[in-house]
């Protein structure tokens, strides 16, 4: 068994106490934006941009630091993922 807080696939248990995680009903659901094929790339090319750069495209730094928190988020996500897939499979 690995570390709970990095579980990969196969693990029982879990400790994703660091993300907060909504429910998300339907109507809320269809006013999500949809991501576009290379978003990890623009999202990447935002934060590593010089702060000039990104003034003159028109965001604010606290705007940076929100999507920065949101991104390390989603990859944390993203990283746990398919420990938490298997788990519902063998529960299933």
């Amino acid at each position: 068994m690995s570390d709970p807080k990095n579980p990969v696939p196969g693990d029982r248990v879990f400790d994703l106490s660091d993300l907060q995680l909504h429910d998300i009903t339907p109507e809320m659901a269809q006013r999500l934006l949809k991501l576009r094929d290379g978003y990890p790339e623009a999202i990447q090319s935002v934060l590593l941009a010089d702060p000039s750069i990104r003034k003159q495209a028109g965001l604010s730094e606290i705007e940076v630091e929100e999507l920065a928190e949101k991104w390390t988020t989603c990859e944390r996500i993203e990283k746990v993922l398919p420990a938490a897939r298997k788990l519902v499979e063998l529960l299933e």
